[in-house]
């Protein structure tokens, strides 16, 4: 396990294209390692990567300890002890958190370089180079460039937001990477419910209810509701959205249509902006009055 964490750790850093498929691959032989041997082991051996790492690459590659690294022990401990996959989901989503806060905050007081304002600066370059190209060729877009440059005003205010969603999509990248591994090994792992089945808690309707509220009425910027309201309305946004995805694939499976279908209408909506609010609508019904429940008991 050690030779194969160095091997991936060396070729994440150091091979530039392949690096990238190479970190995804990294927490794989810890949570190998911990669901084997248990946590304490696991836990040793993290570290002595970690002084190895450090003495070999220094701070360059630390990052990939605490992210991916930690990620893999948290994950193969709750696979150890045969937890459901939303729970090693989101366990693996708070280690992932975790480790890009730390990261976050030890690049702005060891190098001095805050990731969120060179995005900014980056994005305003951007903006900043369509504006003269679309002066050049004649087109009036002053009022959407304002529109884009407010939007990027609250790129810092909703970082958090960003954090988040990049934790929980990385912790489901490397569950995906270990039940195809898993299954390979003929190793113990709880599988995830069939889409259609998914259920998101009843409480997330009420609490996107009141930040939609808010919304609605207006928050003052300099308040400290704004950047709350801000981080967490769009994380319910996501939520409701994919409760109503469960729907429509319920509706398919029970109709025996093909699973085609409600992907194409999924991919469509993210075109079409006014399907994201119907689907999303059809996630509040679902919670609100067991929308799934009732189309089951109709089709029996």
């Amino acid at each position: 396990m050690f030779a194969a964490f160095a091997a991936l750790v060396a070729g994440s850093l150091f091979i530039p294209l392949l690096g990238l498929v190479l970190i995804w691959l990294l927490p794989l032989p810890l949570m190998i390692f911990t669901v084997r041997q248990g946590l304490k082991p696991a836990v040793v051996l993290w570290l002595i990567l970690t002084a190895v790492t450090f003495l070999i690459t220094g701070l360059l590659g630390l990052p990939a300890l605490l992210l991916f690294a930690a990620a893999g022990v948290v994950a193969g401990e709750l696979i150890r002890r045969r937890q459901d996959a939303f729970t090693v989901w989101i366990g693996t989503s708070l280690s992932y958190i975790a480790g890009l806060l730390l990261v976050y905050l030890g690049s702005i007081l060891i190098f001095e370089f805050d990731p969120v304002v060179a995005m900014q600066d980056w994005l305003a370059g951007s903006i900043s180079t369509a504006e003269s190209l679309a002066g050049s060729l004649g087109q009036d877009t002053e009022a959407q460039l304002e529109e884009i440059q407010e939007m990027l005003g609250m790129v810092a205010d909703m970082a958090p937001m960003i954090l988040v969603l990049l934790g929980i999509t990385m912790a489901l990248v490397t569950q995906g990477i270990g039940h195809l591994a898993f299954s390979r090994l003929n190793m113990p792992l709880q599988r995830f419910p069939a889409f259609r089945l998914w259920q998101m808690p009843r409480a997330f309707l009420w609490y996107y209810l009141v930040t939609l509220i808010l919304v609605l009425i207006g928050v003052p910027d300099d308040s400290a509701m704004y950047p709350v309201l801000w981080n967490v309305h769009p994380l319910l946004e996501i939520a409701m959205f994919v409760q109503g995805a469960t729907v429509i694939f319920f509706f398919a499976y029970t109709r025996r249509v093909k699973m085609v279908f409600p992907v194409l209408l999924l991919i469509i909506s993210f075109v079409m902006p006014f399907l994201l609010y119907l689907i999303r609508i059809l996630g509040i019904i679902d919670l609100g009055f067991n929308l799934k429940s009732r189309m089951d008991n109709d089709r029996k």
